[in-house]
């Protein structure tokens, strides 16, 4: 919702109220918001909005009421995405006398300041009437001004949720209910698939856990596969189960134990928000590639959906490099190490929606997150603190990934010949 309205009507001070009210306010009465424009106003200058500044606010702006208050001859070009434009206005004698003694702003005590304000009532409060969804007379209590605010504030919550949204509730749960045909972990192999690397060729899987990747890399397409893991036991497991169909060696992705030019294809599948030094794993990933080796690396990412606290705590948990969470600090490490990125694919929840619908489900980590918050004393008493930490940002992980709080990627990189 848009306040507007003449100096002395009471903007700022019905913000004041609402602020203390607990929603959420926007004043544009400041440098933040608003800058001089020595050119606007005929030549003599005005203050006009930011206008980047006030699009990404409203576009941004998602949940319950927004109170925005100014008066800029800008402020138009943004109504089509106010719900409400409401115009505060009061006598000349009030307005002049609220001026004349208000503390907070000085603004109007001098006689041309005064004079400009009589003006602009007669010139522009009527433009602002002719263009504005609501009027209140602002010269009542402060409390009976701010109730009207509130109550326009909810005219449109109220349709839209109890008038409006019932009407196609139904059939909105129903398209819903159609699948958007989501691509599935598949899409990986595929994406090998359309490298056209021919059998025999040497695939380095970094982070190779217990080898299941680079045992289907080697079933699949006939790779000569390497698994690399740091964990001594991953290394057993891998062995002792893929061992026919790959070899295993314990390296980390900043020290991979390979020779320069002999790998046709780096395989990295959601290992490298773990590592410390970003740069120097792909770095070692173009040392290596053969000249024109390819790389895909899966990832995964914060979106603007996931709050700080619930980062902090998934980064701790999970020991994850807080900075390895941002697409663009990748993008600066893959440029950074020479690599050529050939494609960025964004996944986003469609890998959750796939397991929805294919199985397993992402509604048994659900499950299971709320039953870790509800028993807690009862899983750290049987398994530890740590095994519940570890279980607890584990299942939060996926949901976060099922409601956008996480976001999938997929790299696709070339060790490019000059």
């Amino acid at each position: 919702m848009l306040v507007t309205g003449m100096s002395g009507t009471g903007k700022s001070t019905a913000l004041v109220e609402l602020a203390r009210r607990g929603f959420r306010v926007v004043d544009t009465d400041s440098q933040v918001w608003s800058e001089w424009d020595p050119e606007a106003g005929d030549g003599l200058g005005e203050w006009l909005w930011r206008e980047d500044r006030m699009a990404r606010l409203l576009e941004t702006h998602e949940d319950g009421a927004l109170y925005v208050s100014g008066c800029m001859s800008n402020q138009g070009k943004f109504y089509d995405r106010f719900d409400a434009v409401v115009l505060l206005s009061a006598p000349a004698e009030v307005i002049l006398d609220r001026l004349a003694t208000r503390t907070t702003n000085d603004y109007g005590k001098g006689p041309g300041e005064r004079d400009r304000i009589l003006a602009d009532l007669d010139l522009v409060e009527p433009r602002l009437r002719a263009t504005c969804t609501h009027e209140i007379d602002a010269s009542r209590p402060l409390e009976d001004v701010v109730a009207a605010l509130v109550a326009i504030g909810g005219d449109t919550w109220l349709d839209d949720h109890y008038d409006a949204f019932p009407r196609i509730e139904e059939q909105f749960a129903e398209a819903l209910d159609e699948s958007l045909d989501p691509r599935g972990p598949e899409l990986l192999y595929d994406l090998v698939s359309g490298f056209g690397l021919p059998p025999g060729s040497v695939a380095l899987d970094v982070g190779c856990g217990e080898g299941r990747y680079s045992a289907q890399l080697a079933e699949r397409f006939a790779f000569d596969v390497i698994g690399v893991d740091p964990v001594a036991r991953h290394i057993e497991l891998a062995q002792a189960r893929h061992g026919a169909a790959a070899r295993f060696e314990r390296g980390w992705a900043e020290r991979l134990p390979v020779a320069p030019d002999t790998v046709d294809l780096v395989w990295c599948r959601d290992v490298l928000a773990h590592v410390a030094y970003l740069e120097r794993a792909y770095t070692e990933f173009r040392r290596v590639l053969t000249p024109g080796g390819r790389a895909l690396v899966y990832q995964v990412f914060a979106t603007e959906r996931l709050e700080p606290r619930e980062a902090g705590f998934l980064w701790r948990t999970l020991r994850v490099s807080p900075a390895n969470t941002d697409p663009d600090h990748t993008a600066a490490a893959i440029a950074a190490a020479g690599l050529r990125l050939d494609d960025c694919i964004v996944v986003g929840t469609e890998w959750s929606e796939w397991a929805e619908e294919h199985g397993p489900s992402v509604g048994r980590r659900l499950l299971h997150a709320s039953r870790l918050l509800r028993g807690r004393d009862r899983y750290v008493d049987r398994f530890g603190a740590n095994a519940y930490e570890i279980m607890l940002g584990d299942c939060l992980w996926h949901v976060y990934l099922a409601i956008g709080k996480l976001d999938r990627r997929v790299y696709l990189l070339t060790h490019a010949v000059s």
